[in-house]
């Protein structure tokens, strides 16, 4: 993540760098489960859980190139149970993935990633 912040600051200080273009993307993922154990125990209770996955990227490419050097993607997740209402939640597990990308010449490339993830 220290290497965004870098690009982040690098872009501010030389505007000449920041030329380009910006792009943002949403995107829905739906599934369906089925659990014969949700609590994992010997009593056994059995339940369906409907997972959802919305996400936001922002992508930014430099002046010139098609894909993007800098991408950064939040996510929540959220679960609701059919049977168990109660243990539905949204937003409880974040995902927050940023990646930067530098091409210093054509045969060598930076890249760079991070995964920040909170889980309850």
């Amino acid at each position: 993540m220290g290497s965004q912040f870098f690009a982040v600051v690098g872009f501010l200080i030389l505007p000449s760098l920041a030329w380009g273009g910006f792009a943002t993307q949403f995107s829905l993922t739906m599934g369906e489960g089925y659990s014969d154990n949700i609590f994992f125990s010997k009593d056994k209770e059995h339940d369906f859980v409907t997972i959802i996955i919305p996400m936001v990227s922002f992508l930014y490419a430099p002046d010139g190139q098609v894909a993007p050097a800098l991408s950064l993607s939040f996510s929540p997740n959220g679960q609701v149970f059919a049977r168990n209402s109660q243990l539905s939640n949204f937003g409880e597990n974040l995902v927050l993935n940023g990646a930067y990308s530098y091409q210093y010449s054509p045969r060598l490339s930076f890249y760079s990633s991070n995964n920040l993830q909170r889980v309850w």
